[in-house]
């Protein structure tokens, strides 16, 4: 049962970060290089 418990906090815990890191990338937009589609350059 002791080792319930800490999977139960290691699951919450990577919860809470994954979902603040999320909320992070949408309220910046993911204005990165590597989230902008590529830009095909016509001659």
């Amino acid at each position: 049962m002791e080792n319930m418990k800490k999977y139960v906090a290691e699951f919450l815990g990577t919860c809470v970060l994954v979902l603040v890191a999320c909320g992070v990338a949408v309220v910046l937009g993911c204005s990165t290089p590597a989230a902008e589609p590529k830009k095909e350059e016509k001659e």
